[in-house]
């Protein structure tokens, strides 16, 4: 957020530097890049600012991955997959765990999948590509069709706090109106069980 919001204000190194920063401690931060290179229109110094500030943020991220590759051989192993295969899979889940488990059970499932499913349809639905957080929202839009399965299984931890940038954008951007309101609901069923965050598992043994 703060990333983004100096961005606006035109500090494109400032934003760089906090948000290359943001790539080392959530590596699918480095999509955020793609919020400096700017829309259609402007000239080709601004091109070439935002495509070396693009750089200088993904580089912190680019680097840190090199030495865990370098280390342990592998990196981001099952966080991405065919587009839409993990997304799909979920979707044909949801009925099943309906059916066996119930809705109490599975909501933390259904909630995810609806809160994702909106928050990406109004991001879609409102373009606003001169807007830098709408460029990121987008760009963490399209990451939810690539995401592995692996962040599916986990309702908690997976996919929200993934696409954290994607809700951002679109509770900043969603329309002010009833219909909206509805919407805005909606894109935040996961507020419902946000307290299962700070449950703590006593160790046993």
């Amino acid at each position: 957020a703060a990333g983004v919001r100096a961005l606006e204000l035109g500090r494109h190194w400032l934003a760089a530097g906090i948000l290359g920063a943001a790539g080392l401690v959530r590596e699918t931060s480095i999509v955020v890049a793609s919020a400096f290179v700017p829309p259609a229109g402007p000239g080709p110094r601004a091109w070439r600012r935002g495509l070396l500030a693009a750089l200088l943020c993904a580089v912190p991220a680019v680097a840190w991955s090199a030495v865990l590759l370098a280390h342990y051989g592998s990196v981001f192993k099952g966080a991405l997959d065919v587009p839409i295969v993990a997304l799909m899979k979920e979707i044909g889940r949801i009925p099943v765990l309906l059916q066996t488990s119930g809705a109490l059970e599975s909501r933390k499932e259904l909630f995810v999948l609806i809160a994702t499913l909106v928050q990406v349809a109004v991001l879609f639905a409102r373009p606003l590509p001169a807007l830098p957080l709408w460029r990121v929202g987008a760009v963490f839009a399209c990451l939810a069709f690539l995401l592995g399965w692996e962040f599916w299984m986990d309702p908690v931890n997976g996919v929200p706090r993934s696409l954290l940038p994607l809700s951002l954008a679109f509770n900043v951007l969603a329309p002010r109106t009833r219909g909206g309101l509805v919407l805005l609901l909606a894109g935040n069923l996961t507020v419902v069980f946000a307290p299962d965050v700070l449950t703590v598992v006593p160790i046993t043994g």
